[in-house]
């Protein structure tokens, strides 16, 4: 019958030789904990605002329609782990000896000779991209699949980058001969995955998936990516022994996980009442707002000189940004600062003290070109700094 998915899965997520002990964390475990925690961090992580954007953002606005994509997106993101190039990487710290265990349980799973593949082209599929892969391959559109596929911190480009997978075969599916009996296991083993994904997300077919305008795309993105974090750390979601092979109680694991990363509610402004004194205690005088409360027949007039200001009249027409700006949008020539005080200069335009003057004695200054002079004259100009 090959891989049953909900009890005895034999795909492995992560693992770990710790004080002589092999440890592990079947896929679908990782899977049914990132989706669990995303709902979590849906529900008591995320303003009232952000999950108002992201509903208002989907074909079908609806908060459980939200819910529900948000834990879909969870259970699918490393489906691209359901492969031979990733289920035979070996170990970063842990001996060859708990690598080839897991191996064993893929063997004794159907997936046969898995022990002794030797991949051609093992880093041309992170699982990331693969997984963005088989996606479109189950019929998930690319808002969905640019989440998964950018999972791990960079979305891809375009879409031939994960579409270069199918050349790939052997990496996918072990053999790239379409009536092996292995390759076919792969196929309905990571079907399967999708398959459950979907229907513990209430949703009978991939048609029913809501499309997701772009800017939703960034924020449930971040949220993947936050549930990813809380469920690889092992202290909050611990691994389990190389004989054992599922979590007994799914529910509270996820649940005292989630509990024991979040230290405290989501940020929320403090309402402020007596701003006056608020102020006054910060910074030591009364807020210039209270001159809107003063009695209208006793008041002081107050004329301040731009000098005061260290800003000159021409000056307050139009900043070096805003010149900059406008030669960049008409002439599309970049000026730098001293060019523009160099033309203010020849034109008599009073200029303020330079107080980080070099100290050098022999400098050499570069000077303006006539194009770009004539453009920055165009722009004093256009700002009614000279005439």
């Amino acid at each position: 019958m090959g891989l049953v998915i909900l009890s005895d899965s034999a795909f492995w997520a992560k693992k770990k030789e710790s004080n002589g002990r092999f440890l592990w964390l079947p896929l679908i475990q990782h899977l049914e904990d990132t989706g669990g925690v995303s709902v979590l961090l849906w529900e008591h992580w995320l303003s009232d605002g952000q999950r108002r954007f992201i509903k208002d953002s989907l074909s079908i606005k609806s908060e459980d329609v939200a819910r529900s994509l948000v834990k879909f997106i969870g259970m699918v993101h490393d489906i691209g782990k359901a492969t031979p190039v990733f289920q035979t990487m070996k170990g970063y710290s842990n001996s060859g000896e708990l690598d080839l265990l897991l191996l064993e349980k893929l063997e004794r799973a159907g997936f046969r000779d898995i022990t002794n593949l030797i991949l051609a082209s093992p880093k041309s599929s992170r699982h990331e991209i693969t997984g963005e892969y088989l996606l479109s391959l189950f019929g998930v559109e690319n808002d969905i699949g640019s989440i998964i596929g950018g999972h791990h911190g960079k979305t891809i480009d375009s879409e031939s980058t994960y579409k270069k997978q199918a050349s790939y075969e052997a990496n996918l599916y072990q053999d790239e001969d379409e009536g092996n009996s292995t390759r076919n296991l792969w196929i309905r083993s990571q079907k399967q995955i999708f398959e459950y994904a979907l229907k513990s997300c209430g949703y009978k077919s991939v048609e029913e998936l809501p499309k997701i305008e772009q800017p939703a795309q960034i924020l449930l993105l971040g949220l993947l990516i936050m549930a990813d974090w809380i469920t690889s750390n092992e202290e909050y979601f611990p691994l389990i022994d190389i004989f054992e092979d599922s979590v007994l109680d799914k529910d509270k694991r996820i649940f005292n996980g989630f509990l024991s990363w979040k230290g405290s509610d989501i940020w929320c402004p403090q309402r402020i009442r007596n701003y006056v004194d608020l102020y006054k205690n910060r910074f030591g005088f009364e807020t210039v707002a209270l001159l809107s409360k003063l009695d209208v027949d006793k008041h002081i007039n107050i004329e301040i000189e731009l000098d005061e200001l260290d800003l000159t009249s021409a000056e307050s027409k139009a900043t070096y940004a805003q010149i900059k700006e406008y030669v960049w949008n008409k002439f599309e020539l970049k000026v730098p600062t001293l060019y523009i005080a160099q033309i203010k200069r020849k034109c008599g335009i009073e200029l303020r003290e330079h107080y980080n003057k070099s100290k050098k004695e022999k400098q050499i200054i570069p000077q303006c070109t006539p194009e770009k002079e004539e453009a920055i004259m165009d722009a004093l100009r256009y700002f009614k700094m000279v005439e």
